[in-house]
């Protein structure tokens, strides 16, 4: 359980590494259409958003009272619905200055080894009492961490379409 759910998230982690690397530094920092945001800032998003974590994982936590992974579900209908769009939060809201590239793989690469190496040890099946997605209720660990996959999923996806729009 625990090993597929660090695997889940390595694996969404580095196809979103992956697409970000296709842009150039020009393109990084580049809207590819109005309403949208430029790879940089997508890329600062899902940094902004996974920030925390493992503060959260670390943090109070209770033994749960249900299946470990009983918000997979929801998190799944939520995030992995592409044909709606959502809108984030003020506090993951990403910069509108630009980004150099590397600095910014650099830092997202970090930050996935640090959540990685945080959850390992941990009891994934306990609940985390510091931080809630609005209207979720508190997460597992593991429900953290198979959230961050699937967030990071979508934005891969984001990145895709932006990509296609920039090189064509």
């Amino acid at each position: 359980m625990i090993q597929q759910a660090i695997n889940e998230y390595k694996t969404a982690t580095d196809n979103f590494l992956k697409v970000l690397g296709m842009f150039n530094q020009q393109q990084f920092n580049t809207v590819p259409f109005e309403g949208s945001w430029t790879p940089a800032q997508v890329a600062d998003h899902m940094l902004k958003s996974q920030w925390g974590l493992p503060e959260v994982l670390t943090g109070n936590t209770k033994p749960a009272d249900r299946k470990p992974d009983a918000g997979n579900a929801f998190i799944e209908n939520i995030f992995l619905d592409f044909s709606t769009k959502l809108k984030s939060p003020e506090f993951i809201l990403p910069t509108e200055e630009p980004q150099n590239k590397a600095e910014v793989l650099s830092k997202y690469n970090d930050k996935s080894e640090e959540i990685q190496q945080t959850f390992k040890p941990l009891n994934p099946t306990d609940i985390c009492l510091d931080f809630e997605i609005p209207g979720s209720g508190p997460f597992t660990r593991l429900e953290w961490l198979h959230f961050v996959a699937c967030h990071t999923i979508r934005h891969t996806r984001q990145l895709e379409n932006i990509h296609q729009v920039l090189v064509n």
